[in-house]
């Protein structure tokens, strides 16, 4: 009979809880104008990328950017769980070792090494939260800022100062 381990249990109650406020998003996904292309929403990138991160960057048109949250987030997972392994690997040679007599220097051996998988893997869990919110954040940004005009028209070039002392920046944005 297959174990069902916590992580599985809160990963499918992730993907229904997710599944469940797309289902229940406004469908306001594409707004058309005549003047304009068809925009993505930043609340359907949004859920998207909480579904599946990269997905989100992926809808919000900024290819590049979804194999990199993809492949961010599934380095902090498997470090997470590789971590989680060696911590309960070395917690049972703990266990034994205590019931076999060791020695002191053993079990101080083996305890540090189980307190810095442990440390490893809370980091892990932490980036990997990190990783996660920012994947949806950055497409959320995304396709806001999908329509954003970025045509050779608008402009902001340096220019020296007309200030003779000192070296200065001036900076002219040009709307037309």
């Amino acid at each position: 009979m297959p174990r069902c381990t916590a992580g599985a249990i809160v990963g499918v109650f992730a993907l229904g809880a997710a599944s469940a406020l797309w289902a229940a998003a406004p469908r306001d996904s594409v707004r058309v104008d005549s003047l304009r292309a068809v925009l993505p929403s930043p609340t359907g990138a949004l859920l998207r990328s909480l579904v599946l991160p990269g997905w989100g960057q992926w809808y919000a048109q900024a290819y590049w950017k979804a194999p990199v949250f993809l492949a961010g987030n599934a380095l902090c997972a498997v470090l997470t769980v590789v971590n989680q392994r060696r911590y309960a690997e070395l917690q049972r040679q703990i266990a034994d070792a205590t019931a076999g007599n060791a020695d002191a220097i053993e079990l101080f051996r083996l305890r540090a090494l189980r307190d810095a998988y442990a440390q490893r893997r809370d980091l892990a869990l932490a980036g990997w939260v990190l990783a996660y919110l920012l994947a949806a954040v950055d497409a959320y940004v995304s396709a806001h800022l999908a329509g954003f005009d970025v045509s050779e028209q608008l402009s902001c070039a340096p220019l020296p100062s007309p200030f003779g002392g000192a070296f200065a920046v001036q900076l002219r944005l040009t709307l037309r």
